[in-house]
């Protein structure tokens, strides 16, 4: 079991391949794979402690909800010792919180990528960069691209007003540029506090098991060297990774001013049209990255209904975790056990250096049921109250196996009086 206040970027590139022996022969071990799997179950499992990144001094925030299959960040970065079982692509995690979180400088780079950037996109096409044009002139006044495209066919003279129009904006907006025909910086440029800036985008509130982590995979089946024939009938190799889980609230930010003609309020509203388009992070032409609105989540009054709710929610639930190193003990049978402590309505016990977590309800629950039985047949229906530091006999139901939702049957065995 992983303590939820676990620093999550700290874990997934150090504590991740402590115990997993480097060697080459041992990577492709099937203990090794076994290990991987109990990772990576744990560490999905996780239900961090989301705290509140927001600054009021941000008045322009959009609430953004991920959408399945989920969402990727830092795909391009190297997390893998090739070994069976372990998550292959790398992640983007916070420093400082440990949590997923999307660059302010990715959030820019997303919203520029839909204007057209005449002067830098040299290797697109016009025709592109004009469709992008008509995108964002049809976000602004409400219309449909293939509108504002249709209207202004064949009229040249509208065409370049309102490629001036948009790429005056762009050039506000991304380059803090006034006026790009002007000699002197000062005239030309707007001062470092009449620019908008673009902070990072942090979660929110997780999804409503309290987590914000899966496991996805991809399967090719075609392996280098192998030609498409060839590897037609070939099963496919499942290569996991992590993302970030549906239903996870994000909180964008940003500090806008009023520019090139467009006030703070509508510049807003353009990010979230654009968002909402084009989706974020990695692979969003096979469906990750993709957004909505969170409901009724676009205020301050929202912001902190969410933050309330996600404090509230997020305490954290012990669980049964069986050590590798033990599992050959686990058999199915009456074992001793030590009970030391019992905390939030939990038993919780130590077994073979292992953790194991009883709900003290679910135990007095059956066990009135089996005195009830007792009491009919004439035996004692009373039972030894547990004491910490005591022990407890438990039965094991079956033998040690991998769970991924690293659960344990066991029942707690009372001492009837």
């Amino acid at each position: 079991m992983i303590d939820n206040n676990i620093n999550l970027g700290w874990y997934y590139y150090r504590d991740y391949f402590q115990g997993i022996s480097l060697v080459e022969k041992d990577l492709s071990d099937v203990n090794t794979e076994k290990l991987f799997k109990q990772k990576n179950s744990d560490f999905v499992n996780i239900k961090p402690v989301i705290s509140d990144l927001s600054n009021p001094a941000h008045e322009q925030t959009l609430f953004m909800e991920t959408t399945y299959p989920g969402l990727l960040l830092g795909a391009g970065y190297v997390h893998e010792v090739s070994a069976k079982g372990e998550l292959k692509l790398g992640f983007f995690f916070d420093h400082t919180t440990g949590l997923p979180i999307l660059p302010g400088s990715s959030v820019k780079g997303v919203l520029r990528s839909a204007f057209p950037n005449y002067k830098r996109h040299e290797k697109s096409s016009e025709e592109v960069k004009w469709v992008k044009t008509c995108f964002i002139e049809a976000l602004l006044t409400n219309k449909t691209t293939e509108d504002v495209y249709s209207e202004l066919e064949g009229n040249e003279e509208a065409k370049k007003a309102l490629i001036d129009k948009i790429t005056k904006l762009e050039n506000a907006i991304f380059d803090g540029i006034k006026d790009i025909e002007k000699p002197d910086p000062k005239d030309k440029y707007y001062g470092i506090y009449e620019r908008d800036i673009f902070f990072d985008a942090f979660i929110l509130k997780a999804n409503e098991n309290y987590k914000v982590l899966g496991i996805d995979s991809i399967t090719p089946h075609i392996k280098e060297g192998m030609t498409y024939e060839s590897a037609m009938l070939k099963n496919p190799v499942p290569i996991p990774f992590l993302k970030v889980l549906p239903k996870v609230v994000f909180c964008f930010q940003f500090r806008l001013q009023e520019s090139a003609g467009l006030s703070a309020e509508n510049k807003l509203a353009l990010f979230n049209q654009i968002l909402l388009s084009k989706g974020i992070g990695a692979k969003t032409n096979v469906g990750y990255g993709q957004l909505k609105t969170a409901t009724s989540l676009n205020t301050k009054q929202g912001e902190k209904q969410l933050q309330d709710e996600a404090q509230s929610e997020q305490k954290e639930t012990p669980k049964t975790a069986i050590s590798m190193k033990a599992m050959e003990k686990f058999k199915a049978g009456l074992h001793k056990a030590v009970l030391v402590a019992e905390e939030d309505g939990y038993y919780i016990l130590k077994l073979y250096d292992c953790t194991l977590v009883k709900s003290v309800n679910g135990f007095k629950k059956k066990t009135e049921e089996m005195a009830e039985k007792r009491a009919k047949k004439g035996k004692s229906g009373e039972y030894k109250a547990f004491v910490i530091g005591g022990e407890i006999m438990v039965d094991i139901k079956e033998n040690f196996r991998y769970n991924s939702e690293n659960h344990y049957p066991f029942s707690l065995v009372p001492v009837w009086e």
